[in-house]
């Protein structure tokens, strides 16, 4: 989450997480989620990973001149899911 917070800003970064999350866990109030215990971290991390490349297809969407950038991006994401395996 430090990394996702730092490259997306922190209120992309609990953006991005809500969307990784499931079930009752993703509808709960952004001050319960650091108190919150998670049955599936692995696959709320992968859910998060698959978000991040969302996110950055997003941004090319918008601009596509930032698809320069897409490369670097992805390497980061599979650097984490390479780290997860």
């Amino acid at each position: 989450m430090v990394d996702c917070a730092v490259n997306h800003g922190a209120g992309n970064a609990v953006l991005l997480l809500r969307r990784a999350l499931t079930g009752p866990v993703a509808s709960a109030p952004e001050e319960a989620l650091p108190g919150i215990v998670i049955d599936d971290p692995r696959g709320i991390f992968l859910r998060l990973l698959v978000e991040r490349l969302k996110f950055y297809r997003a941004i090319i969407a918008k601009r596509p001149d930032q698809v320069v950038f897409w490369k670097g991006w992805r390497n980061r994401v599979m650097e984490f899911l390479e780290a997860a395996a």
